[in-house]
């Protein structure tokens, strides 16, 4: 498959994923309707000035839109698990969906709460004082109690 096709099979998954139409894209792009067809056809080619605008509208990277991702993500960002999750939901009923989203949140209140040594990011190491450590862990601990506070204001909403 040539460049100019994987991109256009891009566009059109990313089209797809978000449920755009050529016109909503065509104006938040700042082109016609038609320029968005002939993308999506093929008879016509994105001009590189206007793909800063397309990255933005679907919130991706230049390397995603052009394909330099990770092979276990999409354009979306999301693992085949998440895509699998998300075809799920959408195929079943609302009932369905409610047990769904029901059962997501009973689990994501009965995950261990995550250790400081879980999170490599903290780049704690033998070379660093007691203090220079009780510092990260500290300043860890009080992040994920903001975050652990906004997450339960925001699901008692």
């Amino acid at each position: 498959m040539n460049t100019k096709d994987a991109i256009r099979l891009t566009l059109i998954d990313l089209m797809d994923e978000k449920n755009v139409s050529g016109k909503e894209l065509a104006e938040a792009v700042g082109v016609s309707k038609q320029a968005v067809s002939s993308w999506r056809t093929g008879k016509g080619s994105i001009d590189i000035n206007n793909v800063p605008a397309i990255c933005e509208f679907f919130g991706i990277t230049f390397d995603e839109f052009f394909g330099n991702v990770d092979t276990e993500q999409s354009a979306s960002g999301l693992t085949p698990d998440e895509q699998q999750l998300i075809e799920l939901y959408r195929s079943t009923t609302e009932f369905g969906q409610h047990s769904i989203m029901t059962l997501a949140a009973q689990l994501a209140e009965a995950a261990p709460r995550p250790k400081p040594g879980d999170f490599p990011h903290l780049f704690l190491s033998d070379e660093m004082s007691d203090e220079e450590v009780d510092e990260r862990v500290a300043a860890y601990e009080a992040a994920l109690e903001e975050w652990t506070k906004t997450r339960r204001e925001g699901s008692s909403e």
